[in-house]
């Protein structure tokens, strides 16, 4: 019967933390690439930002309305329900379009 090693004790063919992290596919001389510390430069073109700008003006009026019980775009275009109505759904289909911009986002991460 194998009597087990004490704590701490390191094996002569245990592997060394420094081949731990680096990947199956990196060369032994190349440093191993985090691909989530990768700085990846984002470009958003004016619709986006257009869409982002609308989703948190929209979360900001709903956090307002939920917390205080006052809704600032309805006190804004007061007397315009068509304006109202259409602000709301600029602001619904903005969100919609975020979600495929995140979902554009995302895959361009992983390339």
């Amino acid at each position: 019967m194998k009597k087990s090693a004490a704590p701490g004790r390191i094996y002569r063919d245990a592997p060394r933390p420094s081949a731990m992290l680096q990947s199956p596919m990196a060369a032994p001389d190349e440093s191993p690439v985090n691909d989530l510390n990768t700085f990846v430069p984002v470009v958003l073109n004016p619709l986006d930002w257009a869409a982002l700008i609308l989703v948190m003006a929209g979360a900001v009026d709903w956090g307002l309305l939920a917390a205080f019980g006052w809704d600032p775009v309805q006190a804004l275009l007061a007397g315009q329900p068509g304006a109202l109505r259409a602000v709301r759904g600029l602001t619904g289909l903005a969100g919609l379009y975020c979600i495929g911009l995140v979902v554009r986002l995302g895959r361009r991460r992983r390339r």
